[in-house]
């Protein structure tokens, strides 16, 4: 899709609470190729936006943010192993990573409920510009958290 946008929902978070992330993750199965999710195109200086988590037809658009570090990929089989890659990695980038962001986070328990590999990447990104724009009604996210769309149908000319 040429001229085209990523955009990463943020479920957790809801304005008018400040936005306070600088880092971001992605859990898969290992050996698969996680779908409608750009984690093959995540390096320094890639770019993506991000939606707060509303209400479905009331979402919206509010930063514009760039990756400035890109974990390897880890295989990890805990929730343990998980944490340690991901403290490890954001220590190394002057960030921190809070014990409940992970470990209550309900997406990576559910995930190691079935014991199995995961494949886990990490990045740490800064927000470049904010602005508040309507995400259509129509536009779904995959359940990665990702939407890839031309860029017209969420941004102004």
């Amino acid at each position: 899709m040429t001229d085209s946008v990523w955009i990463r929902r943020h479920g957790w978070w809801l304005p008018p609470a400040p936005f306070r992330e600088d880092h971001g993750w992605h859990l898969w199965p290992a050996g698969q190729t996680p779908s409608r999710s750009p984690i093959r195109l995540l390096a320094p200086g890639f770019e993506y936006y991000v939606c707060d988590g509303g209400r479905s037809g009331e979402r919206r658009v509010r930063f514009l943010t760039e990756i400035d570090a890109v974990s390897q990929t880890f295989a990890v089989t805990s929730l343990d192993e998980g944490f340690r890659r991901l403290e490890d990695f954001f220590g190394g980038q002057g960030r921190t990573m809070s014990w409940s962001a992970w470990y209550e986070d309900s997406y990576a328990t559910e995930k190691f409920r079935t014991p199995r590999v995961f494949s886990l990447l990490a990045w740490t990104f800064s927000v470049r510009r904010s602005l508040s724009v309507p995400l259509p009604r129509a536009q779904r996210f995959a359940p990665s958290g990702w939407l890839h769309v031309p860029r017209t149908e969420v941004l102004p000319a």
